[in-house]
């Protein structure tokens, strides 16, 4: 008895020669934002933030720490800044270790992607159809404990969801 196994490989294959600095593929990406388990940074323009208070620029509606005005104006900080704004939470930044990782930026992601349901809602149908690897990190303890944390923390303290 024949099995038969079909592959599915998925690549791109040129139909010229490409030469260095063309570009190949072009994406918009559907979320951006700090890693998971990252140290201080911009959340307008992902500078590192110094552990300097007086080289750091507090946001005045929300309370997340920039590197400048020109950030706490850029479309990229908007999402947080208007959750947070909105339930009247501000982030006490001067208590952050902005020598190590940082927790409070886990939420960071996880927050412009729920801002999206409202305002980019084209967007927001399309993570539905994404891949989860949440199997893949839960086998992580430290994952668990952070995703718990994170979920705990949009829920009770920003009230969305609710």
């Amino acid at each position: 008895m024949f099995q038969l196994i079909t592959f599915l490989v998925r690549y791109l294959r040129a139909s010229e020669d490409i030469k260095a600095g063309d570009v190949v593929l072009e994406e918009y990406s559907l979320n951006r934002g700090p890693i998971y388990s990252t140290r201080p940074v911009c959340l307008g323009c992902y500078q590192t933030l110094s552990n300097n208070a007086s080289e750091r620029y507090i946001c005045h509606k929300c309370g997340w720490p920039l590197c400048s005005d020109v950030c706490e104006k850029s479309p990229e900080h908007a999402p947080e800044c208007e959750i947070f704004a909105s339930q009247n939470v501000k982030v006490d930044s001067e208590k952050f270790n902005y020598d190590d990782i940082e927790p409070m930026y886990d939420v960071i992601c996880p927050i412009r992607v729920l801002w999206q349901r409202e305002h980019e809602p084209q967007n927001w149908s399309i993570f539905w159809k994404l891949m989860s690897h949440v199997d893949d990190w839960s086998v992580s303890s430290d994952w668990k404990r952070s995703h718990d944390n994170i979920v705990k923390y949009i829920v009770e303290d920003l009230k969305i969801g609710n």
